[in-house]
């Protein structure tokens, strides 16, 4: 007789302990079929439990009580074995050849190999079903992001206005899944919108970036890019930090840059970090953390 229990938990080890459990059994004495892995969607929820079936074999057996006042023995007798020692005198069908019987031995050896392979694999099913689940969160996130953008368009558009710009329009470009890039093309001098060092524009950013994400807990990194300042900005950086490193190494003396933001100063390190007998290090507290360049021991 086949006995099965299924089981559902939030990871599959806990789900065949979960039906192990019920059935009483150890995991290693069962065989085990996974019917549903464990999904969380791309926001942290788990979206699908871990389901799995567990079975085993059991023989049949009866319970003969022995009825004697003298003795209350009870005793256990497998019918498999039962049933090969009793003769069948009524003759309701024919019974099978020797070839029929070996061939039903046969069969009924590879369906225990079958079942002994099942113990050291697990069966994967429903990976369709998976694989549409996953498609429906892409989707969602898409939308989500989809709307955020939205949000920050119409914040940015509101401000270029009151700033006194008219002729203007965007272009988005998503990088990764969770940055978006909003450029900004227009033939006005957006000298103004960007301000001294890029700070209008990097205020700007970071407040419409807020703005943008504060109804999801899904953060979406923004950056505005305007007359493609930002790689201008990124190589003018790279020569400042090539620069400065020359100096550092002819004076024997450290230089201490000015204030930055975070992504300025990863530039400066990055490009400093390729370069031999200097070294670069941030000091400092937001938003007057500075990055300094030393020369290194060795020198």
């Amino acid at each position: 007789m086949r006995i099965e229990q299924i089981g559902e938990g939030k990871t599959i080890d806990e789900a065949v302990e979960i039906a192990c459990g019920i059935l009483k059994k150890d995991r290693y004495d069962v065989n085990i079929q996974i019917l549903n892995l464990p999904k969380k969607s791309f926001f942290g929820k788990l979206k699908v439990l871990a389901k799995v079936l567990i079975s085993y074999e059991e023989k049949d057996q009866i319970i003969i009580e022995n009825i004697s006042t003298n003795s209350n023995k009870t005793y256990i007798v497998d019918i498999d074995k039962l049933e090969s020692n009793i003769e069948n005198k009524i003759d309701v069908e024919e019974k099978p050849k020797i070839e029929e019987l070996s061939k039903i031995k046969i069969e009924s050896n590879v369906e225990q190999k079958i079942e002994l392979n099942l113990q050291k694999d697990i069966i994967i099913e429903n990976i369709d079903s998976l694989q549409s689940i996953e498609e429906q969160d892409i989707k969602e996130y898409n939308l989500l992001i989809d709307k955020k953008i939205e949000i920050f368009k119409s914040n940015l558009s509101n401000i270029m206005k009151s700033m006194g710009y008219e002729k203007f329009s965007f272009s988005i470009k998503k990088k990764e899944r969770n940055t978006v890039i909003v450029n900004i093309d227009s033939e006005e001098n957006m000298g103004f919108l960007i301000g001294k060092r890029g700070e209008t524009i990097d205020s700007l950013q970071f407040l419409i970036s807020l703005i943008s994400n504060r109804e999801s807990e899904n953060f979406v990194k923004f950056i505005i890019n305007c007359g493609n300042y930002r790689k201008k900005r990124e190589e003018t950086l790279k020569d400042l930090a090539i620069k400065i490193s020359k100096t550092v190494k002819k004076n024997k003396k450290k230089i201490m840059l000015e204030p930055m933001h975070s992504y300025e100063r990863r530039i400066i390190h990055s490009v400093i970090s390729n370069i031999e007998g200097v070294f670069s290090k941030s000091i400092g507290d937001e938003p007057n953390r500075k990055v300094i360049i030393l020369l290194s021991k060795k020198n």
